[in-house]
C-alpha cells in the first residue's frame, strides 16, 4: 500500500504496491513515504538480524 522513495546507496527508486527493492549487504539505505496515506513495507533479512544505524 502506498508509494515510497527508496534511496539505496546513491540511487533513488520510486516504488509502489507490488514492487520489490533489493538492497545489497552493507549498503546504506532509507525510504520516505511519498503519499498522503500510509506506506506499508515488508522487510526480509537473509541473515536473520536487523541492525539499525541512523545516518544523517
Amino acid at each position: 500500500e502506498g508509494t515510497g522513495l527508496f534511496t539505496v546507496g546513491d540511487q533513488e527508486i520510486e516504488a509502489s504496491a507490488g514492487q520489490i527493492v533489493i538492497v545489497p549487504p552493507h549498503t546504506p539505505h532509507k525510504f520516505t513515504n511519498l503519499g498522503p496515506g500510509p506506506l506499508e513495507t515488508t522487510d526480509i533479512h537473509e541473515n536473520g538480524s536487523f541492525i539499525t544505524e541512523w545516518l544523517e
